[in-house]
């Protein structure tokens, strides 16, 4: 970002350890105010490379905690640098070592630049509870890719989710906010709750299907013969439950082996399981008198176009999904999993944006915590498909519909 009114440069402290640039900073005891007078926190000043059109140029940088932009170029960049802006030609251009350059507006627009997201008001939550709350933030009115903030929000104990929303007029679509402490919680008007990146609609990241809906609480135990699945055999299972528990004593071994051998059938993976019980369904309650939502397709590369029909070829021979004649349907997105691997999502932001929400209470964590007093063992669970486990209710299936370019 270039910035004609500010009279120094700097750069976000965060972006800056992203660059890993190996050059020295410098302690300064310069101080720096905003427009509106208010303090900025310095942590030094760095000579920063910067390279535009292979012309290479240095300017001294502030180094400056949650700027809002990751790198600003100054009025003493454009001074040194006799950079002109030319609107009628939509470029800026520089001078260095007696030769000038320029660029187009848009040709240097960052797709990754972050901007903070700010609260509107002071907000007090509830303990156990949650708050949906509207922010405002800089950036320009686009769909963006929200982060919650680690440090402001940690302190609190509030876990704000990552999500994809919209930016208009300087405020974001409804952010969560839950409280997960025994105390009420409360945030200062102004305070840095997450940052927001450009997202390209073809691109997805965070992906839920169903927001916040009603469900009945009361589940009966499953036990292993209600889960079906064709079964890996025996010693390839046990090989597998050996793996998880080798850290362990021979003893500890001996005695925790037992145990998960005599449940077996949930360690087999190798083929698509869901349990079956009537016990318990997904509902997705939508805003009265709204009309069934339909999306086209995204443009997908070939590659991905065959991953998609593969996916739903196996989602249908394994009883995952089935066709649909539903008036309602939302596009498919791939993303790619931490190995590389291509995961199957549904965008389904516009059918979150209508569904009624409910704020249902977290449990406590103490509780959970006297729960575990008197254990010995104490292990982690990943459940597979996780989504694929808990039926969606028979008359708000239409509305999970999505559309591939073989229909829906």
């Amino acid at each position: 970002m270039i910035d004609t009114g500010s009279t120094i440069s700097a750069i976000n402290a965060t972006y800056l350890k992203k660059l890993n640039i190996k050059q020295d900073t410098y302690s300064t005891t310069i101080p720096c105010k905003t427009a509106k007078n208010s303090e900025l926190h310095i942590s030094g000043i760095i000579v920063l490379p910067i390279t535009i059109n292979d012309i290479q140029m240095k300017v001294h940088t502030f180094i400056i905690e949650d700027l809002c932009t990751d790198l600003l170029l100054g009025g003493d960049f454009c001074d040194l640098y006799q950079v002109n802006i030319d609107y009628s030609k939509k470029c800026l251009s520089f001078k260095s070592q007696n030769h000038r350059t320029a660029v187009k507006f848009d040709k240097y627009v960052n797709e990754q630049q972050v901007f903070n997201v700010k609260t509107m008001n002071e907000i007090t939550i509830p303990p156990l509870s949650a708050k949906i709350i509207q922010a405002i933030t800089i950036a320009p009115s686009m769909s963006a890719i929200f982060t919650p903030s680690s440090n402001s929000l940690n302190k609190k104990y509030i876990i704000a989710p990552h999500a994809i929303l919209m930016i208009d007029n300087n405020k974001t679509a409804f952010l969560t906010l839950p409280n997960t402490t025994s105390v009420m919680q409360t945030i200062a008007k102004g305070t840095n709750v997450g940052q927001v990146k450009y997202h390209e609609d073809n691109t997805c990241y965070y992906v839920c299907p169903g927001v916040s809906n009603t469900f009945q609480h009361t589940i009966s135990a499953l036990s292993p013969t209600s889960i079906q699945s064709q079964r890996q055999p025996y010693a390839t299972i046990t090989n597998t439950i050996n793996e998880l528990i080798y850290h362990l004593s021979r003893s500890q071994q001996e005695h925790i082996r037992t145990v998960l051998l005599k449940h077996k059938d949930v360690f087999d993976i190798s083929k698509p399981s869901i349990m079956k019980t009537n016990n318990v369904s997904h509902r997705i309650p939508i805003q009265q008198q709204h009309h069934p939502i339909q999306s086209y397709p995204y443009r997908r590369p070939a590659k991905e176009t065959q991953i998609i029909n593969q996916q739903v070829k196996e989602m249908l021979n394994n009883h995952i999904i089935r066709s649909s004649s539903s008036p309602w349907s939302s596009p498919v997105v791939i993303i790619k999993k931490k190995d590389g691997s291509p995961r199957f999502c549904v965008d389904y932001r516009r059918l979150n944006a209508i569904t009624e929400r409910d704020v249902y209470p977290l449990p406590r964590i103490d509780d959970i915590i006297d729960k575990l007093a008197g254990s010995q063992y104490f292990t982690t669970l990943d459940l597979k498909a996780g989504y694929w486990q808990i039926p969606i209710d028979e008359q708000d299936k239409n509305k999970t519909a999505f559309v591939t370019t073989d229909g829906l």
